[in-house]
């Protein structure tokens, strides 16, 4: 069992986002103090060391498990979303309310290719997300066709760029789970190491990435592991000329 003081304000927001991703989730208790910290807790008794010892085990004992927590949140976010999406819930065809709104989206006289990325990007969902390639010739409105579909669809639902460096997906801190990768252009994907590092998430489902870095103490290295057990998984889509 670990015992995690959670400050309030952005402190304790972006501490609860981080052990979200942390494999200790299950062992967390939450402990939240009246005041900001247990230094702030000790002040607050004067340096009382019986007083302070009394109110932090106080404390320690109404800590609630994190994955309480979680629940909680998860079952108010799920409320809110049904909420907004009204009638949609019980509309047994959603591709055909989606096609309806492409032309007033930006979109008109293609429905199967967006019905296709809308599909694949519901997926995401699932323990297998589908993997696209968009395919055709230069300056046929790929790029375009895949933004339009993407407004559909809330930011944390994928992850996209023109390009990156070939290292970005080992180092980047962004929790891939459940998204969508998506590089706009098949070129922001030539690097060799840059396309291992995708095919090691697509078929491994996870990237080990040991580097070498100086230290105080010398030359360590330093093994970089973003763990895709078990629903991380990367599904990108290019949208550029490619052949495979």
């Amino acid at each position: 069992m670990i015992y995690v003081v959670i400050e309030p304000g952005q402190s304790g927001d972006g501490m609860l986002k981080s052990l979200s991703r942390s494999a200790i989730a299950p062992r967390l208790r939450l402990v939240r103090l009246a005041v900001k910290d247990p230094s702030a807790l000790h002040l607050n008794v004067d340096g009382d060391p019986e007083l302070f010892r009394s109110e932090l085990q106080a404390a320690l004992d109404a800590a609630e498990p994190y994955q309480a927590m979680a629940k909680r949140e998860a079952a108010a976010e799920a409320a809110k979303a049904k909420e907004a999406a009204g009638d949609l819930i019980l509309d047994p065809n959603i591709l055909g309310r989606f096609a309806g709104e492409l032309p007033r989206a930006g979109l008109a006289g293609e429905e199967k290719i967006p019905k296709l990325l809308f599909l694949a990007l519901t997926s995401r969902l699932f323990d297998r997300p589908v993997s696209v390639a968009v395919k055709g010739p230069s300056s046929c409105g790929k790029s375009y066709t895949v933004e339009v579909v993407l407004r559909f669809f809330p930011a944390t639902a994928y992850w996209s760029r023109t390009a990156m460096s070939e290292r970005a997906l080992a180092y980047s801190d962004e929790d891939f789970r459940h998204r969508h990768l998506i590089i706009f252009e098949a070129a922001g994907m030539t690097s060799d190491f840059g396309s291992y590092l995708i095919r090691s998430l697509l078929s491994e489902r996870r990237i080990r990435y040991e580097v070498v870095e100086k230290t105080k103490d010398g030359l360590r290295p330093r093994l970089i592991e973003k763990d895709g057990k078990p629903t991380m998984f990367f599904a990108p889509i290019l949208c550029g000329d490619v052949t495979t």
